[in-house]
This record gives structure tokens, sequence and C-alpha cells, in this order.
């Protein structure tokens, strides 16, 4: 497993989408919270490379908790707000019951 001290945050995500696509799910959050971790103070990208690999997963609630981290960090990055909508969104359609 690769140590987050001293990493590069964006070889950390690249690792944590290769397991992601492979299927080592655990790895792959932990391997994204590693990256989010050892990222540059203001840097956004791999919050929320985690908070879209929450969405992927159907786990839009920490989902939205990460992105509104990011949100926190760097408001006036327009992309965020419209991941948050988008994943409130798909979170809504998916709670709802579905009509026969």
């Amino acid at each position: 497993m690769v140590e987050a001290s001293g990493a590069n945050s964006q070889n950390l995500g690249l690792l944590a989408a290769f397991y992601e696509s492979s299927g080592r799910l655990e790895q792959a959050e932990k391997t994204y919270q590693d990256a989010a971790d050892a990222s540059p103070k203001g840097e956004v990208g791999p919050l929320m490379n985690l908070g879209s690999y929450y969405a992927r997963r159907n786990s839009y609630d920490q989902a939205l908790q990460v992105m509104n981290k990011a949100m926190s960090i760097k408001g006036d990055d327009l992309n965020i707000p419209v991941s948050i909508a988008s994943c409130s969104s798909i979170s809504t359609r998916s709670a709802r019951p579905r009509r026969p």
C-alpha cells in the first residue's frame, strides 16, 4: 500500500482510480482519501474525486459532505456547486419510491 506522507496527491488519485476500476473498492476509497489528505492547501480536486467516488457508489450523503467541504475551501470554483446540485438531484430521485 502507498503511504500518503510525502506522496504526490495526483499520483495517489491515479492509483485510486486504478483500484476502483479493478474492483478493489476498499483500497480505492482509502487511496482517494490519502490523495485528499496529501493535497496542497487550497487544492480541492482530490476532495472532489473522493466525493465523486462516493456518488458512484451511491453513498450520496458522504458525497455531499465531502463536496460541501470542498466548497468551504474554494467557494469560487463554479464546478463544485454544479457537482453538488447533480449529486443532490440524483440522491433525491433515488430516494423516491418508484411508481407502478
